[in-house]
């Protein structure tokens, strides 16, 4: 489950139709936070990655394209970005990845 995404907005169509599927709202991380306490939140977390790795590793970092203005100021003062990935979900058989420069 991303961070900061309501639980029912990942349910698919049949799932929604369905009322005999029920599932409670995941109660961690489910739109709770502001964008900057969202985007501090972050910073934390790639502060203490970066301090806790060697020098050159790379991080893979992955979220909702929603959420990339937090994830990008967020990794602002301790990372830099070497290369996005999109994964393309246009057709659900057969995924696509493209890497942007």
């Amino acid at each position: 489950m991303p961070y900061e995404a309501a639980d029912g907005f990942y349910r698919s169509a049949v799932q929604r139709a369905d009322r005999r599927i029920r599932r409670d709202e995941f109660v961690m991380a489910s739109d709770e936070m502001s964008s900057a306490k969202f985007t501090a939140f972050l910073s934390t977390v790639f502060r203490n990655l970066a301090a806790y790795s060697i020098n050159g590793s790379i991080h893979f970092i992955c979220m909702d394209w929603r959420h990339m203005p937090e994830i990008l100021a967020a990794a602002e003062s301790c990372y830099q970005l070497k290369n996005l990935c999109i994964w393309n979900k246009d057709n659900h058989e057969t995924a696509k990845t493209r890497i942007v420069a």
